[in-house]
């Protein structure tokens, strides 16, 4: 996704909350792997074994094995790593060893016969299992399925009080602050209220593209919503991109298990 218009918006650092602090956070290591497809790039295959193996961390540590209920056609891997955010979040994060197996024609640029291996060591934070969220809201995504230029707008409807934030999960594992922005800054959830993100009629609107040399690329809203505001500072300015894992260890120490959490994956394809 390009962003909001030509600016560059990012995920801010989620510091510390000790009212959060309720998650256990235990460390394997695990294996995962993928195929590359007819259209796949070297590094989304890379990408893929990466998620395989998280999902793995994530349900070797909550004890739930985890279904995706809506695999998109491209990226199966990373739609069911997004499901695993129920149950548990990768805070941390370690390659130990990878490898890359040649399974069918060897082509120059392409990674359509490529098998990739990881090795992974994992931290993973895990909600308490009696936690109940006192958010109740609806989430949707105008799509789920866009062509680079298309114009993305995420509608949530409250039935609670709280406070919303919303991130883009990028496919090269980075994460960026949407909402609120200086563009739409009331945050603020009320039951019955409608907020719609960036407004129908925006000046600065969230324009979709694929990852520089991908014919397709598979990222992600993440809707958040706490029961509480963060104090000032803990939400810095947006301008910055940062690693999922530091999202995640962020989003951990803040009363998350209490809130509502929910990805919304779409597929951005470049114009025929």
């Amino acid at each position: 996704m390009k962003g909001f218009g030509v600016a560059v918006f990012a995920l801010a650092l989620l510091l510390c909350s000790a009212a959060g602090a309720q998650m256990e956070e235990r460390t394997v290591t695990v294996k995962g792997e993928a195929m590359g497809g007819p259209h796949s790039t070297l590094a989304q295959v890379r990408r893929a074994a990466l998620d395989d193996a998280r999902t793995r961390a994530v349900e070797q540590v909550s004890g739930i094995a985890v279904t995706a209920a809506n695999l998109l056609s491209m990226g199966i891997e990373r739609a069911h790593f997004l499901q695993t955010l129920a149950h548990g979040y990768v805070v941390a994060e370690k390659v130990l060893s990878e490898q890359k197996d040649f399974v069918g024609e060897d082509r120059p640029g392409a990674a359509s016969g490529i098998r990739y291996k990881v090795e992974l060591e994992a931290t993973v934070a895990v909600p308490p299992k009696d936690a109940q969220s006192v958010i109740s809201l609806e989430a949707k995504l105008n799509r789920a399925n866009f062509i680079e230029g298309d114009r993305a707008h995420i509608g949530v409807e409250s039935h609670s009080n709280g406070y919303l934030y919303i991130f883009n999960l990028t496919g090269d594992d980075r994460a960026a602050l949407l909402f609120p922005s200086p563009h739409q800054s009331d945050n603020r959830l009320t039951p019955g209220r409608i907020i719609t993100v960036p407004p129908m009629d925006c000046g600065v609107c969230l324009e979709m593209a694929t990852l520089p040399g991908e014919d397709e690329t598979v990222e992600a809203f993440l809707v958040v919503a706490l029961a509480e505001e963060a104090q000032p500072g803990v939400l810095p300015t947006v301008g910055e991109y940062v690693a999922l894992t530091e999202l995640y260890s962020r989003l951990t120490r803040l009363p998350i298990h209490k809130g509502y959490v929910e990805p919304l994956p779409y597929v951005v394809s470049v114009k025929k």
